[in-house]
C-alpha cells in the first residue's frame, strides 16, 4: 500500500506526527487530496495558513503519509522497528515482527499479502505507542 488508511492517520496527528507529505485528508470529508503548492513542496499537518491561502478557508488537515514515512518515524521518534518478513521459498506467505530497542522481536499471525501485513503491523505500531 502506498499511503496510509484515514483513521490510522488520524491517530498518527495525534501521537504527534508533522512530517511533510505530499498528500492528505480534509477532514471531515476524508477526501484525499494532493499537494500542487507554486513551491512543490511537502506540507505538514500545522501549515493551517497554507490551506487558508489555496482553499480560502481554514480546511482542517490530517498528513498522508506512506508506509515507508510511517516505518521511519516509529523508528526515530520511539526506536521502534517494524518490518514485514515473508514470501520465502515462493510462497505468498507475510508476517511481521516489531524490535523495541532490540529487547523484544513479536512475531504474529501470517498473511496471504505483504499489505495485508504492513497494515496491521501500522496498526499495532499506533496501538503500542499510544498504550505506554
Amino acid at each position: 500500500m502506498e499511503f496510509i488508511t484515514y483513521t490510522q492517520a488520524l491517530e498518527l496527528k495525534q501521537l504527534g506526527f508533522d512530517e511533510p507529505c505530499w498528500a492528505w485528508y480534509n477532514i471531515p470529508d476524508e477526501d484525499i487530496r494532493y499537494c500542487y503548492s507554486e513551491q512543490r513542496s511537502p506540507i505538514t499537518n500545522s501549515q493551517e495558513e497554507w490551506n487558508a491561502r489555496i482553499w480560502g478557508s481554514k480546511v482542517e488537515n490530517i498528513g498522508l503519509p506512506t508506509s515507508s514515512q510511517v516505518f521511519k518515524w516509529f523508528r526515530e521518534k520511539y526506536n521502534i522497528i517494524g518490518l514485514i518478513e515473508g514470501g520465502f521459498d515462493m510462497t505468498n506467505i507475510f508476517t511481521y515482527c516489531i524490535w523495541e530497542g532490540f529487547k523484544d522481536k513479536i512475531y504474529d499471525d501470517y498473511y496471504g499479502t505483504y499489505e495485508e501485513a504492513e497494515d496491521v503491523l501500522i496498526n499495532l505500531l499506533i496501538d503500542k505507542v499510544k498504550n505506554k
